[in-house]
């Protein structure tokens, strides 16, 4: 009887422990069909036509009339919209006529890709919150590559339907228009986490004079704004003040952004950062907040409670 007892009590503690364990795992990156998958939505229709509010440094007519300093910003090199689509990003190509290398930067954080050419995004309750960039990719590549071919996909619109035919990611479709691709996700209506900063900074302190970059995020607004005042204060912190930068980067997109917002505190340390490092940038952002005492923000922040 006590060794039944025995095996009994084995078995329970077991079960347990394995329940425990598995429990206690963390969760894998890896995504598949049988998991719950994100609505899919329709962000723009294959159109020849340039994106939505798309704009460039080059062309400052916006700007007649407003009383700006516009010192360094028709030598900046970049333009921000929307979403392309496939026939549009050959207008935004054609528009900006520059020699290469011209570089996509992709600001969204919501997994997002292209089904004949149409753009169209993943939408779930968390929209990739405290995921890093490989995660990210990763679970992008992963609902586009679970499209199934021939079949109709209904829009959670409930008003439009695909058949797939092609189905790409953001750097498979520019590829082929010698244009290159850089991601730098951000949540929708917030600022980049201080890691996406210090990316971002690394690598646009590295490009040749003459490279173009084109910034955008779903609908051309807040997030390409910002990262086109973040650039603008890299390149002419040290030749007039931010609230100038950030007017005139608002009018050239015909975008506010609200003045009471963490992003504007964020922006103003930046600019600051800026100034104490403008001939070098030695030291990196999140060194720089460490030692300002300047509170972090991270992907962990971001996290649902």
């Amino acid at each position: 009887m006590k060794h039944k007892f025995k095996l009994f009590f084995a078995f329970i503690l077991s079960f347990f422990l394995i329940l425990f364990l598995n429990l206690d795992k963390p969760k894998s990156a890896s995504y598949t069909k049988s998991e719950s998958t994100p609505n899919l939505s329709l962000d723009f229709e294959n159109k020849d036509t340039l994106p939505l509010n798309f704009r460039k440094t080059s062309d400052l007519s916006k700007l007649k009339d407003k009383n700006l300093e516009l010192v360094g910003l028709d030598t900046l090199n970049i333009s921000g919209s929307a979403q392309f689509t496939s026939l549009s990003l050959l207008r935004l190509k054609e528009n900006l006529n520059t020699p290469p290398p011209v570089i996509i930067i992709d600001l969204r954080q919501e997994s997002h890709g292209f089904i004949n050419g149409n753009a169209v995004s993943y939408y779930d309750t968390i929209c990739n919150e405290g995921l890093c960039l490989n995660d990210i990719n990763q679970k992008e590549n992963q609902l586009l590559s679970n499209v199934t071919f021939g079949e109709s996909i209904s829009l959670s619109d409930g008003k439009h339907s695909l058949t797939p035919t092609l189905v790409e990611n953001e750097e498979k479709l520019i590829r082929p228009n010698n244009l290159k691709y850089f991601r730098i996700p951000v949540k929708e209506g917030e600022r980049p986490t201080d890691e996406m900063v210090d990316r971002f900074v690394k690598y646009t302190s590295t490009l040749k004079k003459d490279t173009w970059l084109h910034f955008h995020c779903k609908l051309g607004d807040e997030r390409t704004t910002m990262f086109m005042i973040m650039y603008d204060i890299m390149k002419n912190s040290n030749n007039t003040e931010l609230n100038n930068i950030i007017e005139r980067q608002e009018v050239l997109g015909d975008i506010t952004l609200p003045k009471n917002d963490s992003k504007i505190e964020f922006l103003k340390n930046f600019y600051q950062y800026n100034r104490d490092n403008h001939d070098n940038l030695k030291t990196t952002w999140c060194e720089w907040i460490k030692q300002n005492n300047i509170e972090t923000y991270t992907a962990q922040n971001e996290l649902p409670n």
